[in-house]
């Protein structure tokens, strides 16, 4: 299969498109992934769609004043700009310069808002070190006209916990509890290599809302994944239920339940 035919794939489009709205992509990926949507419509669409997802959760953050390197920035974007390219491009570059300086704060808010820790419970976590927000995948349907005017939350999010000399690396899902809750029956989550994109089971999913303890080859496939999935069956081939881009966390303390810092 040709390149240009493997970006038209509507897996390939959807998880590109995740990467790229939450800034895991490099600069050159960007940039190529700006070119591309330029050319296939239906991965522009799909860009759009994962930022109507982070929408509630940008929109949830308490208003900041840009710092001045980010005026600065804007101002010389806006000098250097050929008036040639598409507003679509320069659009998407000005959002970059915010991308940088926001991403973790959407993903405190992520998981303190969709998955509080227990301190009492988990005393030796003080937070999560990986994270994957998880939503049902855009159909065709989805991408029609009225498309823009859904409102995407996460159906569920899982954490990932590092262990240390006391206990176990552990896996944790939780539901949004503003999204109706379906049968986890039947279905097995999924890691997608970053290198790659081979798919990698990590068991049943209904083992997860408890919480599961990892061993070292899961945690490696936790810390290597771009992407989580959670799929009907025992196969990679299933119908995908679930998938989200799987973030890794930087360093931060929890000082209680509901509240985080960084």
């Amino acid at each position: 299969m040709s390149r240009s035919l493997r970006y038209r794939r509507p897996e390939i489009q959807d998880h590109l498109a995740s990467q790229y709205v939450v800034g895991t992509l490099s600069t050159r990926c960007r940039k190529r992934l700006e070119t591309l949507a330029e050319q296939i419509p239906e991965l522009e669409n799909r860009i759009y769609h994962w930022q109507q997802r982070m929408t509630p959760i940008n929109d949830a953050l308490a208003e900041a004043t840009p710092p001045k390197k980010v005026w600065k920035q804007l101002n010389q974007l806006s000098r250097s700009e050929d008036q040639s390219r598409s507003f679509t491009t320069v659009i998407w570059q000005a959002i970059n310069v915010w991308r940088a300086a926001t991403g973790m704060a959407l993903l405190a808010l992520l998981i303190t808002v969709y998955l509080p820790i227990d301190n009492n419970q988990n005393p030796q976590f003080k937070s999560a070190n990986y994270i994957a927000s998880l939503n049902k995948p855009l159909s065709p349907d989805t991408l029609g006209a009225q498309a823009s005017h859904i409102t995407y939350e996460p159906n569920i999010v899982i954490a990932a916990y590092k262990g240390n000399e006391k206990r176990k690396s552990e896996l944790h899902l939780q539901w949004n509890q503003r999204q109706e809750k379906t049968s986890l029956t039947g279905l097995t989550i999924w890691a997608s290599s970053q290198v790659d994109g081979s798919l990698t089971s990590l068991g049943s999913v209904s083992l997860l809302e408890n919480g599961r303890t990892l061993n070292k080859e899961e945690w490696s496939t936790i810390k290597n994944s771009a992407e989580l999935m959670i799929i009907e069956g025992n196969h990679s081939d299933g119908t995908v239920r679930f998938r989200g881009p799987c973030l890794q966390l930087k360093t931060w303390q929890v000082s209680g339940p509901n509240n985080a810092s960084f």
